[in-house]
């Protein structure tokens, strides 16, 4: 599969800032369904803890 790559514009934290964005045709990507219905949690530090847990 080859993906197309583009140069988007994004705010974060209330900054503008550039990243590369990768185009995939079809749904959502087979993690993202994984995910869908659960609260995923990450603290974004090293050895930072990542939690997943269902939405009720």
């Amino acid at each position: 599969m080859i993906l197309e790559v583009y140069l988007a514009a994004v705010i974060w934290n209330d900054q503008e800032r550039e990243v590369l964005a990768l185009q995939a045709e079809g749904g959502a990507l087979v993690g993202m369904s994984l995910l869908y219905g659960n609260r995923v949690t990450i603290t974004v530090l090293d050895g930072g803890d990542i939690t997943i847990e269902p939405i009720q």
